[in-house]
């Protein structure tokens, strides 16, 4: 059925089984104009960046569309008599994921689904949070037995995981990952629209990265994205003629700007360990990661992003920084519910907005007439001194500025970095 998750009750599984429940059906359509090459790139991670046309951006919604209008993810369940996925509480042990494959040069694009072993998910995902990749976990397994693609991960993030298609019988032949359909919990899905099922589990659709998606083209639609969203965030406020609380008797979209504003956002998705070993262009390539899954996804790209310390959306807001800056802003009339607040991609902009409004407020309150006579002098002799302040507070608190001095408490190496991937990242000029 459309809207339920099948549910497969075994009590043991074994490979022939998995390939037994999969779908042996492709589904395919076809897209013209596609190059016959991928040429290599140079940067190591980055792997490999397809020659293709200006037409991707097309193909990329071809394939989202295709993996709309198929069949529901299957999802394994053992030693359980159970038949209703909303009454399962234990843990899968095999989930299926689609992806939506493009071949080149024939430019068809089509389904193929594989199992995945939910214990080497979770392994993976424990993996990537020390930024360590194994390229065989979790392995796929062809739910189809005709299915001659194998993959591998050069990055696993779950729905945004980066893989590499081979085909054994055309060694030749290139293919790439253009969208992929994944298996996520309800309780970590905001709006409504997105669950697809009752119980615990739904299917969501995702354009994940790749180097072969990361075009010229697509990253100018990920920079329009990004600009019409934060131009749009500061309009909203003028509208609203929203004060600064920094700046007494001042518009707060008066107070920073937002070439500020774009450049947080990319830090705030950027790895750092990754940023600082890379090379300047594979920064640069990296802070356009943001740009491609912006082009790529557009007001959803960021719905599903939750942190391992519970920063989510776009801005990376915590839970209780955004209901904080909705009663303290209150005429900016922002979303009351703390997780669509964060989810939502222009609400997420603006409450970012007032975030550095609050914090550098904070920083003033604490403050006698000599300390802010002294920070005054260093905004006057230094004009990037102020943005400075208000990334070191916005990662790390009011409390990473020494108010007597005037500086920047750099003790903290999470802030300290956040910084310096600041400079660094605004000195690429990307935005």
């Amino acid at each position: 059925m459309k809207h339920k998750i099948k549910i497969i009750i075994l009590a043991l599984l074994l490979p022939v089984a998995l390939v037994a429940f999969g779908s042996t059906t492709n589904r395919e359509v076809f897209v013209t104009n596609v190059n016959d090459s991928i040429a290599s790139q140079a940067g190591g991670f980055f792997g490999t960046s397809a020659s293709i046309t200006e037409n991707l951006s097309e193909q990329i919604k071809t394939a989202v569309d295709l993996l709309k209008n198929s069949e529901p993810l299957d999802i394994v369940y053992a030693n359980t008599s159970q038949i209703r996925a909303s009454q399962i509480q234990e843990e899968p042990l095999r989930q299926q994921i689609a992806l939506a494959i493009l071949e080149v040069p024939t430019g068809k694009i089509f389904e193929e689904r594989y199992w995945l072993d939910r214990a080497e998910i979770i392994e993976a995902n424990e993996l990537r949070k020390k930024y360590q990749n194994d390229p065989n976990l979790p392995e796929f397994l062809p739910a189809n037995p005709d299915n001659r693609l194998t993959v591998t991960n050069n990055w696993w993030n779950s729905f945004n995981s980066d893989l590499k298609i081979s085909n054994p019988d055309k060694p030749n032949r290139n293919y790439i990952v253009l969208a992929n359909k994944y298996i996520w919990e309800n309780e970590n899905i905001v709006f409504e629209s997105d669950i697809t099922h009752a119980g615990r589990f739904s299917d969501i659709i995702y354009v994940p990265y790749s180097a072969s998606i990361h075009t010229p083209e697509i990253v100018a639609l990920g920079r329009e994205a990004l600009d019409t969203h934060v131009k749009k965030a500061f309009q909203y406020l003028s509208e609203r003629q929203v004060q600064s609380l920094a700046f007494p008797g001042k518009p707060v979209a008066e107070t920073l700007t937002p070439e500020f504003i774009k450049t947080i956002i990319t830090i705030e998705h950027t790895d750092p360990l990754l940023f600082f070993s890379a090379s300047e262009t594979g920064r640069s390539q990296l802070a356009q990661r943001v740009l491609i899954r912006l082009g790529t996804n557009g007001p959803d790209a960021f719905r599903f992003t939750v942190s391992k310390t519970g920063a989510a959306g776009i801005a990376q807001i915590q839970p209780t920084t955004y209901d904080a800056i909705v009663q303290t802003y209150p005429q900016a009339e922002l979303e009351e519910d703390t997780d669509s607040g964060r989810a939502n991609l222009l609400n997420s902009i603006i409450a970012s907005i007032l975030v550095f409004d609050d914090h550098l407020a904070t920083v003033f309150r604490g403050m006698d007439a000599t300390e802010r006579q002294l920070f005054d002098q260093k905004v006057v002799e230094n004009t990037e001194f102020i943005e400075l302040v208000r990334a070191a507070i916005y990662n790390g608190g009011p409390s990473k500025i020494d108010r007597p001095t005037a500086t920047i408490k750099t003790s903290n190496n999470e802030t300290f970095g956040f910084i310096q991937k600041y400079q660094a990242i605004k000195a690429l000029d990307l935005l």
